[in-house]
This record gives C-alpha cells, structure tokens and sequence, in this order.
C-alpha cells in the first residue's frame, strides 16, 4: 500500500474503522470521508490489491486470480474502497451490495476477455513484463509527486519536475500510453469535481478548494505533457543511421491546404516555412475553427511528416470555433506575436485537442 505520511495523519486523521454503524443523518458523511480518506492515500495498484484481498478473505479465490489480469487502470476506485470498508466493518445498503457485485462482474468479464499467454511463452516475454513493471514504478514516482504537491497545500507555484523524472528512468516510450491513460482518467475527475454536478464526489473531496481543484488539474496537464514530451525526447536521442538532410520542399509535398481563401481574402502561407518553427495558427474555412500549434519543449520546433503536423506539444497545441471569422481572422492577422496568443486565449469558445492531421480547407495564417 502507499506510504502513510505523519503530517496526513494530523489533517486526515487514521483509516476509518466502523465498531458501530453510522446513524441514517451522518451516513454520507461517513461513506464521503472514507472515501476522501482512500483517495489521497492508494493509487489504482492499492484499489484492485484491495478487491484481490477482499475476495481472498471471503473465499471467493477463483474471482481473485481472475480480477489480478485486470490492468490497474481498469479499476473503479470507490468500489475497491467499499471493500475495504467492508473488512474494516462498515455494513453496505443492498443496492450498494447489488453494485459491487455488478462491478465484480465488470471486472471478470474484462479480466475473461483479455488473451490468455501459453505456459512456454511467458519467458519469452520476461523482458516486456520487466519493462512494464518499470513504467508502472515511474507512474507510482509520479504519483508520489501529486502527494509531494497535496501535502504542500496544493500551490499554483511549485518546483515538481516530471520530466526531470521521466528522463532519469529506463521506461520505454510504448509504455507512456498506459500511464497517460491513467492521468487523463484523474483530470477527468478533477473536472467532474468542478462542474459540480456529482454531489458524492464533491463530498468525498470537499477538503480541497476551489483553487486546489484548478492547481490539480493543472498539474495533470503537467503530467499529461511531460509523459508526451519523454516520448519526443526517446526518439530525439535514439542513434540514427545518419540520412542526408531531406530538403524542406520534398518534406512538405504531401502536405494538403487551401492555397487561398475568398471568404477571409487571404492567399497562404507556404508550408516550406513550417519546419524549425516554434508555433503556427490555422484556419479551416469549412469547419470554422483556428488551429493552434505551438512546439514541443522537447522537439526541434515543429515539423510535416506526409499530410500531418509533428512535434507540437499536445496538451498545448489547441483549436476553437470562431464566430465571426472574417473580423476575427483580421484581427489575428494585424496582431503582434504576443498580442497573438492574448487573442487566441480571449477566444471564449471550448478547447479542443489537435490531431496534427491537414485538409484541403486549412489556410495557414500565421508562422513563427
């Protein structure tokens, strides 16, 4: 299990132990702490060794090794919680029974489905099943840093490095999807906290703020950035045979755009300027949206590989619906660089995340 710290001890006080049952008024409450108690305290590992030793103890064995295939992932936290409030005598209402059965199941059939390894090929996997215990200790450091920055007080200020750690380790680079996946399921949940809209989860985390929540999701995104930029940083240090330098107008030939706009009066930029650049703005005419690319810390600027967009970093690199794009593309276009940004981040439209991919109706405004 995780390390208990003493000073969260203090604030959090020990694991909730049940000698009577909580009164019909202080129920949620009681479910609410526990459940914020478990939150800050185990990691994905910790729930499903939970459910592992739940079965175990009830003698339900067969379920047990089934439910280990699992990926950690998979794991629905507060049910793992249940159990373990279960062993630490707090009695379920029968829906709540009727829902951890359901999820036992949930867990079984997924754990079924995934392909069994033949006996005489599991040594032959021993190296990936290292590497893959060695990505899944990064994602524990990693947690470890959330904990670093939760016993802080969750500052928007702080000097957590991510990257800094992902490079000291050995994880291979087709391992950081796994770990990605993981921390876009802890955004998704910050964001659910947010909204509001889950009166049990906003309960179970009311000891943060406000602020703490944004901090938190901030910090994911850190995360989420720093995990693609490791990606980028592995291959930029891989040796290479040495190639002789691609000319820039044979890179960007199977690039497709529009070459110039009626609508916005516009003729485009010519995509041989897009290699090395640090950031880029785009207009696709038939969708209405400003494409947004800024490069990845860790690339050499941003590149075209075939008919898509390379090395942008992916958490930053974003695009939003205009609603009025000959006045909007105008004033872009009449922007300083800095003054740039400000209007693309003033845009009060949804962010939404770029595929890198191009199409014959993107104009390409504007390259640094």
């Amino acid at each position: 299990m995780a390390k208990r710290l003493t000073i969260n001890d203090k604030y959090l006080g020990p694991e909730p132990v049940w000698v009577e049952q909580p009164t019909d008024e202080d129920r949620l409450s009681a479910v609410s702490h526990a459940f914020s108690w478990y939150n800050y305290f185990n990691s994905h590992k910790d729930a499903k060794i939970m459910i592992v030793a739940f079965l175990i103890k009830n003698k339900r064995n067969k379920e047990a090794k089934l439910i280990k295939k699992v990926p950690d992932g998979k794991i629905k936290t507060p049910y793992a919680w249940m159990t373990k409030m279960i062993l630490n005598g707090f009695e379920l209402n029968e829906v709540e029974e009727a829902n951890l059965e359901k999820e036992f199941d949930r867990l079984k059939d997924i754990a079924s489905k995934s392909k069994e390894i033949p006996e005489e090929k599991k040594l032959k996997h021993n190296v990936q099943d290292i590497m893959k215990e060695k990505a899944l200790e990064v994602g524990g450091e990693l947690e470890g840093m959330l904990d670093d920055l939760i016993a802080d007080g969750v500052p928007h200020k702080h000097k957590l490095t991510p990257i800094n750690l992902l490079k000291a380790s050995t994880m291979l680079p087709q391992h950081v999807p796994m770990l990605v996946e993981i921390w876009e399921s802890s955004k998704d949940t910050y964001i659910e906290i947010q909204r509001g809209n889950d009166k049990e989860l906003v309960e179970a985390y009311s000891h943060f703020s406000k602020i703490q929540i944004r901090n938190l999701i901030k910090f994911c995104d850190l995360v989420i950035s720093n995990l693609h930029s490791y990606v980028v940083y592995k291959k930029s240090i891989r040796v290479k045979r040495k190639k002789n330098p691609i000319p820039v107008e044979r890179l960007v030939m199977k690039l497709k755009y529009q070459k110039k706009s009626e609508e916005l009066n516009l003729t485009s930029i010519k995509p041989c300027k897009i290699p090395g650049s640090k950031e880029m703005y785009v207009y696709d005419t038939r969708k209405r949206k400003l494409h947004y690319y800024v490069e990845d810390p860790h690339a050499d600027g941003l590149s075209v590989k075939n008919n898509a967009i390379v090395g942008f970093d992916v958490v930053n690199s974003l695009c939003k619906t205009l609603r009025d794009p000959v006045k909007q593309v105008n004033q872009l276009m009449k922007a300083s660089v800095l003054n740039a940004r400000k209007f693309y981040k003033n845009i009060k439209t949804v962010d939404i995340k770029l595929s890198g991919r191009f199409d014959k109706s993107f104009v390409i405004l504007r390259v640094h």
